[in-house]
């Protein structure tokens, strides 16, 4: 711990005498993440009932130069309530970025946020995205107008005397010259076991689509209809040796007008997520679950059907605080489920001294 201490007053001092010495800017930056959310899905087979109760500070230093370079540093303070505060362990990240306005590229470990391409939630889910807050590994984007592309590595796992790597290399592109647009989103996730307990699985997930964006038209803040089609390949080469292919199609509906917002994402197909209930760490019964899909656990569904509905109300209460009230509704082909959220962001940032 006191070695951690030394290395940020280090990069503090760094930080500060740099601009000085050389013309340069110190940047800062404080994000602070609020999130209520309960789940009440006791009829449904698919998904289990909690709530996730909780808050995360994120403070950041750095310095900028040339307009293009910027190297920042903080730490992430996760408390879920109930614990004592900030009970875990602080999260520290680093990283660097370019950005000329059009190709941009940041390495390090860094926030999720710089992951901007469209991800349905059969890639991540709203609670990967509170908990999981950084990224670790590189992200490019190239921008313009009308057309923006991604392409990242989020590192997961080391190689050790007692496990593999694991990592996913994820990708997004839209070409959106008018109201109509298309696009894709696409995963690719290699999980290894331990060398005593097995389990290296290929978990691929593509997903091109095509929609129109009605919101100028209509003078909305919002009105988009997107049909998606969802196809994974999968293969347990500890247990199965053989991909699997299951599939299924996805149209999105979403609509906003003056902070209040409808957005239906119905999904017909195969269970996407074959393997989540299967073990793959024999001597203990773990199960793939959620160390190999990052998804909501819905989209593993029975029946071939899969709906997400969610009322909500969306606003800047002040400025640099965002506001939104949930009421999402589950429908796992048999029963509902009622989930509630309320989430808050504070972000406030700015330049402390240097080159103006």
């Amino acid at each position: 711990m006191r070695l951690i201490i030394k290395i940020l007053l280090a990069f503090v001092l760094m930080v500060v005498a740099i601009p000085i010495a050389n013309g340069q800017e110190v940047l800062w930056g404080v994000d602070m993440n609020y999130r209520f959310d309960n789940r009440e899905y006791v009829d449904l087979q698919v998904a289990n009932s909690g709530t996730m109760f909780g808050s995360r500070l994120s403070p950041q230093l750095g310095i900028t130069w040339n307009q293009t370079n910027t190297l920042m540093a903080g730490v992430n303070l996760m408390s879920d309530f109930g614990h004592r505060s900030f009970y875990t362990k602080p999260d520290f990240f680093a990283y660097y970025n370019y950005d000329n306005g059009r190709f941009d590229f940041t390495a390090g470990v860094f926030p999720r946020e710089k992951l901007t391409g469209e991800y349905s939630y059969v890639f991540f889910s709203d609670s990967l995205r509170f908990y999981d807050a950084n990224l670790e590994g590189l992200i490019m984007h190239y921008k313009t107008r009308i057309f923006n592309f991604e392409i990242g590595c989020d590192w997961n796992s080391m190689y050790s005397s007692d496990r593999r790597e694991k990592f996913m290399v994820f990708s997004a592109a839209q070409y959106k010259p008018g109201v109509f647009y298309v696009g894709y989103s696409f995963d690719m996730y290699h999980h290894a076991g331990s060398y005593t307990l097995g389990g290296v699985v290929d978990n691929v997930l593509v997903s091109p689509y095509l929609g129109v964006d009605l919101s100028e038209l209509t003078g909305m803040q919002t009105f988009k209809v997107q049909a998606a089609w969802l196809q994974a390949f999968q293969n347990d080469r500890s247990h199965v040796g053989d991909y699997v292919s299951p599939g299924g199609a996805q149209l999105d509906v979403r609509l906003k007008y003056k902070g209040f917002g409808v957005n239906n994402n119905l999904y017909l197909g195969d269970n996407l997520f074959p393997y989540y209930d299967c073990p793959y760490e024999d001597d203990n019964g773990t199960t793939y679950s959620y160390y190999l899909y990052n998804g909501d656990p819905y989209y593993k569904t029975t029946s071939g059907v899969y709906n997400r509905l969610e009322l909500f109300w969306e606003t800047n209460l002040i400025k640099d605080v965002k506001t939104r009230i949930s009421s999402i509704h589950h429908y796992d082909g048999h029963n509902w489920g009622w989930q509630q959220a309320i989430t808050l962001r504070l972000t406030l940032g700015g330049r402390l001294f240097g080159k103006r």
